[in-house]
This record gives C-alpha cells, structure tokens and sequence, in this order.
C-alpha cells in the first residue's frame, strides 16, 4: 500500500507546518494569550483564524462554497498531524 501524499496534499501539509512554526507557536507559548481554560484566548485567536483564512488554511473538512477547503479526509490528517 502507498501512503505518499498527493503532490497538493503534500504542499498544504508543508504550508500548515510552516504555517504552525510561523504564527502559532509563539501565541501558544505565551501564556498570557491563554483563557481561564487554558485555551489560547480570543483576543489571540481572532488574528490567527485571520491569518490562516489568509494563507488558504482554513476549515479544510468544510466545502468550498461555505468558505473551507473542501479536503478529503487525507488532507485533513496530514494538515492535523502537522498542526498537533
């Protein structure tokens, strides 16, 4: 069985995890952008949703017509798996 990502597949796997490195990181580790629940809050959030939206990162299991990347279920581990 081959498990190779489809050249697409791959790329959008390499974005997220730049996309992580880049933006995500630095919010998480600050943790003055945490919530009472210890999730990042919204005033951090809001800019990073902003920004993934931005680089063609968003809502990968949503169909295009409502805004998302309309993915197979593939892509969407391989943008998980990066973003964990």
């Amino acid at each position: 069985m081959d498990f190779t990502l489809k050249p697409e597949f791959e790329d959008i796997r390499k974005r997220t995890a730049r996309f992580v490195d880049d933006h995500i990181l630095a919010v998480e580790a600050d943790r003055s952008n945490w919530d009472a629940h210890e999730n990042i809050a919204a005033h951090a959030l809001k800019p990073l949703q902003e920004k993934a939206k931005a680089a063609g990162l968003w809502a990968p299991q949503a169909p295009k017509e409502w805004g998302g990347m309309g993915l197979p279920v593939v892509a969407w581990a391989a943008m998980y798996e990066e973003a964990q």
